[in-house]
């Protein structure tokens, strides 16, 4: 951040570590698991950030760690709302940006996902095919994008 390779961009400095300590200061959790929590607050600021519900987060979270150690799930729940909180509150960010539900096709054959494939799943194809891109939100998003160059 201090050599100049970000100046092209708008940075923002968010102290995500002292801000984490600060939401589980009540809670006796170890420095190390405070530490581990400050990924969900970052996560929380995305959600924010690009106009996304916190639902998906919370489930997956009460499902991994709900039963097994529920401190650690109410600690990463807490850290994730707080960070959504910290967007909705500071008047540091101008911009959000709304993200629209994307379905993910295989070339022609229907086959759809929710989420984009991983390359390693991409499968070999000529070079003129690939995955394609489209959005189901309104007929003037629906555009196209072809990714034709595959790791071979």
């Amino acid at each position: 951040m201090e050599d100049g390779s970000l100046s092209r961009f708008h940075v923002f400095r968010v102290g995500i570590s002292s801000l984490t300590a600060n939401v589980l200061s009540d809670m006796s959790l170890s420095t190390k698991m405070v530490d581990k929590t400050k990924n969900f607050f970052a996560l929380g600021l995305m959600y924010w950030m690009y106009n996304r519900p916190l639902d998906q987060s919370i489930k997956f979270i009460e499902e991994k760690f709900g039963v097994k150690d529920p401190e650690v799930a109410q600690a990463n729940l807490r850290v994730l709302k707080a960070g959504f909180n910290y967007g909705e509150t500071t008047e540091v960010f101008t911009t959000r940006y709304d993200v629209k539900r994307q379905s993910y096709l295989l070339g022609n054959t229907g086959v759809s996902w929710g989420i984009p494939p991983r390359p390693s799943d991409w499968p070999r194809q000529p070079a003129k095919q690939g995955w394609n891109y489209s959005s189901e939100a309104t007929p003037s998003h629906r555009q196209a994008i072809s990714c034709t160059n595959f790791p071979a």
